[in-house]
């Protein structure tokens, strides 16, 4: 990956320090003594308050953003010359040719189980109210879930336990129960949902998690003896469970609202939801992550990421998406607001759009920018995953850039990462009737759904035109792999992989280091 400079540099030694641990931690373990935050978090409060900050790993483009992204059919990063090789980290990715030593395996790891251990903590304070436990619950049971569906096994410590190896082991199969049985079991005691303060664990968030949970049970349920994930079937998913997903998205989504500001076309409304100031005006997002210009958040990166050397943000020319994305648009809607709008506030201070970047590329004044060689900077469709130019691919702005002057970005983005949201629960709820054998019923709530888009009607008979759709509406947001691994298309090829793969990748293998301190636990089959 190509620095930009020492400022980030240094912002991302910082964050490493942030999330990194020992391995105590790493295993769910009571907080260390050897931590510096330990000392600081004497009340429940506090430590709550410290665990939504831990929300920055799976609200980064750095952690599990990366795992399920870059699988998947919808993003890959490739080598352009010495750029974005790494070892060779970022193309494993995408060929699901990973091992338990990459670097973006082990931090997801860690990050997942920082999470885990935090929440557990404030549940261990005698004095925490029934709120504050039930804010801790779910955000316990949110990174429990990351922990099932990314690596299968998961271990937990009881909270003030002190035993050297936690005492709790779950099976893939085991935790999502679980899960779904921690989680309702607090419900009622979690705060009323407001928009404005949709950062906060709240009803309308747990309901939309249960909904999440029921949804994927199948997956996890469809399990070997030995841990092996098997390729879930329609005819796994069970008419209960479906059940449950509508009855709690209908509960998710009360207080919601397609975002619609006033002069906005549809497109505008849509891409409000990732704009540096989502969290004061998109009445969508149901939970997230909170973020501001005053604290450090790795949200700028979302852009800088994908944007080439000679454009607004000056990024680093990295990651593209696929025509497998671009492709669903065009057979349906080519002009799909979702696919590519021109926002004043992009065109005024960058010049590119937002969506996918496919293309010319012009900068804030229509001029038509140029590669460092000379060449007319147009973005292509192809792309090669070892050995790419700096302007082959398509490249995708969905987090917006937050920009303090024209043509400066500020690198405290103020831009709320979206975990759980009303159009995510809207085709949650779709796909639950399409697996009960309703069409009629999904069909017109993905209906509402693009209409309020401003895209063109289609006509929903399958559950491939379900995933189809949460791909055009949930893109580049980190979803992507748990959806095809629920409709079964994960192993699939794709443009940048060519080939099928083994069912043992659906989940990542368990670190070495963690193995090594948790006699529980076993590599996961297939490593």
């Amino acid at each position: 990956m190509k620095k930009r400079n020492t400022t980030i540099i240094a912002l991302g030694a910082v964050l490493f320090s942030l999330l990194s641990c020992n391995i105590d931690e790493r295993l769910n373990d009571s907080i260390s003594e050897k931590d510096p935050k330990a000392e600081t978090l004497s009340t429940a409060s506090q430590s709550l308050a410290y665990t939504y900050t831990l929300l920055e790993g799976p609200g980064s483009p750095w952690s599990i953003w990366t795992l399920n992204e870059d699988s998947s059919d919808e993003e890959a990063k490739p080598t352009r010359g010495s750029d974005w090789y790494d070892g060779g980290k970022w193309q494993q990715m995408h060929l699901h040719t990973w091992t338990s030593s990459n670097p973006q395996v082990v931090n997801s790891y860690n990050d997942i189980n920082k999470g885990i251990a935090y929440a557990t903590q404030v549940l261990g304070f005698s004095n925490a109210t029934k709120q504050e436990k039930a804010e801790a619950t779910f955000l316990q049971t949110y990174f429990l879930w990351l922990l099932t569906d990314h690596f299968g096994q998961t271990i937990l410590r009881e909270p003030k336990e002190v035993s050297s190896v936690p005492s709790i082991y779950w099976t893939r199969s085991e935790a999502i129960d679980k899960e779904i049985t921690m989680l309702e079991a607090v419900i009622n005691d979690l705060p009323a949902y407001s928009p404005s303060s949709a950062f906060k664990a709240s009803k309308n968030a747990g309901y939309a998690l249960l909904a999440k949970l029921y949804l994927n049970k199948a997956v996890y349920k469809a399990t070997d003896a030995d841990g092996k994930p098997q390729v879930v079937t329609p005819a796994m998913f069970q008419s209960a469970d479906m059940d449950k997903v509508i009855e709690y998205t209908d509960k998710a989504m009360a207080g919601t609202s397609f975002t619609n500001i006033a002069g906005n076309n549809a497109g505008q409304n849509y891409f409000q939801n990732f704009a540096p100031d989502n969290g004061e005006k998109s009445t969508e997002i149901i939970f997230s992550k909170q973020n501001t210009n005053s604290i450090g958040s790795a949200m700028f990166q979302f852009s800088f990421m994908t944007t080439h050397y000679k454009q607004i943000p000056d990024g680093y020319n990295g990651p593209v998406t696929t025509t497998d994305l671009y492709n669903k648009f065009i057979s349906k809607d080519p002009n799909d607001p979702r696919l590519s709008t021109s926002l004043s506030y992009l065109t005024t201070n960058s010049g590119i759009k937002a969506g996918l970047l496919l293309g010319q590329q012009y900068d804030y004044n229509g001029v038509a920018l140029k590669t460092r060689t000379g060449a007319p900077l147009i973005f292509t469709t192809d792309f090669d995953l070892s050995s790419s130019n700096e302007a082959q691919g398509i490249r995708v702005i969905k987090y917006l850039p937050d920009f303090s002057a024209v043509g400066k970005v500020n690198s405290n983005a103020n831009n709320d990462f979206i975990f759980l949201s009303l159009s995510d629960c809207l085709l949650m709820k779709a796909e639950a009737y399409a697996r009960k054998g309703n069409f009629t019923t999904a069909n017109t709530l993905v209906g509402n759904l693009r209409t309020a888009r401003g895209a063109a009607s289609i006509t929903v008979s399958s559950l491939q035109d379900i995933l189809d759709e949460r791909a055009r509406e949930l893109y580049w947001q980190g979803h992507r792999r748990t959806d095809q691994i629920r409709f079964g298309t994960f192993l699939q090829p794709c443009q940048g992989r060519s080939t099928t793969s083994d069912r043992h990748v659906m989940v990542f293998p368990i670190p070495v280091a963690a193995l090594t301190a948790a006699p529980t636990m076993h590599q996961n089959p297939g490593y």
